[in-house]
């Protein structure tokens, strides 16, 4: 029986490299890393959102929130990925993210970014044109 071999660095297309973390230059890895991400909380979509590295948990009752972090902490554990405990943040009403701010059944634009729009003077090229609708679209 052949000892089993270990994974080596091959220029052959057949052999497979395992890593173990993404090297340096792959200009995929945040889609790469969103994908896995999103696979492996797909089932728990009812009350998560993420976005790259962050993951929000919302819900509806105390009781809810009690258990749905519980369920994605073990999600996370089991695909061997850890958390940084100083940059969580837990038990909020409300959260700021991605330009928004959402809790308590409610998701509402930032008021800066809604005053920004307000106050955006005329634009007068197509390349001010093109910076305020770009800003605008994301908030329609």
């Amino acid at each position: 029986m052949n000892p089993p071999r270990k994974s080596q660095p091959s220029p052959h297309m057949s052999d497979c490299m395992n890593l173990n973390v993404l090297p340096f230059g792959l200009w995929n890895a945040p889609a790469t890393f969103q994908r896995l991400i999103d696979s492996l909380l797909e089932e728990l979509g009812d009350y998560t959102v993420t976005y790259l590295d962050d993951v929000a948990i919302f819900s509806d009752s105390w009781a809810e929130h009690l258990e749905h972090p519980q369920k994605v902490f073990e999600r996370i554990r089991e695909a061997g990925l850890t958390l940084k405990a100083k940059k969580c943040q837990t038990d909020l009403n409300r959260v700021t993210y991605l330009g928004h701010q959402a809790g308590q059944g409610t998701i509402n634009p930032l008021q800066a970014k809604v005053d920004a729009i307000q106050k955006w003077s005329v634009p007068k090229s197509k390349k001010q044109v093109q910076s305020f609708l770009g800003l605008a679209r994301y908030y329609r």
